[in-house]
């Protein structure tokens, strides 16, 4: 099972993307010819699990895709089996994702560094910890599991993300959010405020037996990092945090960008109000500029075209033929 389809279980429909009635599942190294192209899909490390790039074999020449990728996650061995495999088929054309072809930060941290911050972050705090990453990002979720049980802490999860690790658990080593000592699921109030069977979804009853509430964890803050988001703010409410702390840890980009503003400024309301302290700790799903210089110059492409960036110009200092596409604009290989 693939994460989206783990994510089917609670949007019906998200897989229905039209009418064709033949769709295939592939693995990594299978090879899948399309007329006079065989495309060779390789998996990469990225934040979402099951990324990959491509290695298209045309009678003209190679064409290596990297699509969205990294090196400095616990799955980084992948991509360098990508980049070994992509050196090997000697490409006449490379496709290389640039989202971070900007100077590495200082702070570039790996997920072992933020799993250390975060866990710091646990030791010292004397109250609820809160936690804020994406369901996808199973990298983070490790990290921030492995910290709450080195520090003595009860990680706490909502019912939507409880059937995500459940259905990932296939095949994915993940605790199981039925039974695992170190995870709660937490259940809003509802209907009859009494957190009644009857109040739930059919999904979300599977796990009643591992069900926290606002209650539990209000008595005995210290002892939980509840992973929470924007859109469950108002939970605040019913737990009334004291001496929390509040761990940012997705792309910086939805926290500081210049469209969610008004996001940033009620998020900053709530922790206010509550006198709830931020912190910051998080690495990218995606290369930085060191280790993409590395991929160029290993796989070491005839042309090079930078994709998915704002600083196309930058690979021209790594790589000697260097097409910049613009938005929109047709090329012909």
């Amino acid at each position: 099972m693939t994460i989206i389809e783990a994510y089917s279980k609670l949007y019906p429909g998200i897989l229905d993307f039209g009418v064709h009635n033949d769709i295939r599942r592939f693995k990594s190294g299978d090879r899948i010819p399309v007329r006079d192209l065989v495309f060779r899909p390789i998996h990469v490390e990225h934040s979402t699990p099951g990324a990959y790039g491509y290695i298209i074999e045309g009678p003209e020449g190679n064409i290596v895709y990297t699509g969205d990728f990294r090196r400095h996650g616990p799955m980084r061995a992948l991509t360098e089996e990508f980049i070994a495999e992509a050196a090997k088929a000697k490409p006449k054309i490379m496709l290389c994702e640039g989202t971070r072809m900007t100077p590495d930060p200082e702070n570039y941290y790996d997920e072992e560094q933020v799993h250390d911050k975060v866990r710091r972050i646990m030791e010292e705090s004397n109250g609820l910890v809160f936690g804020e990453f994406s369901m996808c990002n199973i990298d983070r979720f490790h990290s921030f599991y492995r910290a709450a049980k080195a520090t003595g802490r009860t990680m706490v999860v909502d019912t939507k993300y409880a059937l995500i690790l459940d259905r990932l658990r296939e095949f994915m080593d993940i605790p199981d959010p039925r039974k695992d000592d170190g995870l709660r699921v937490y259940f809003k109030m509802a209907k009859s405020r009494e957190f009644e069977e009857k109040d739930y979804a059919m999904f979300e009853r599977e796990y009643l037996g591992q069900m926290i509430t606002s209650r539990e964890i209000q008595a005995d803050q210290s002892k939980y990092v509840m992973i929470t988001g924007f859109n469950k703010l108002m939970e605040l409410v019913y737990i009334q945090p004291r001496n929390a702390d509040y761990i940012y840890s997705s792309s910086e980009s939805f926290l500081e960008g210049e469209d969610n503003e008004k996001q940033r400024e009620v998020l900053d309301n709530w922790l206010k109000h509550f006198g709830i302290e931020l912190h910051k700790a998080h690495c990218s799903g995606h290369a930085g500029k060191s280790d993409l210089e590395y991929a160029v110059r290993a796989i070491n492409p005839e042309v090079l075209i930078p994709i998915h960036t704002r600083n196309a110009e930058e690979f021209k200092k790594i790589h000697d033929r260097v097409m910049v596409v613009s938005q929109g604009e047709s090329i012909e290989l």
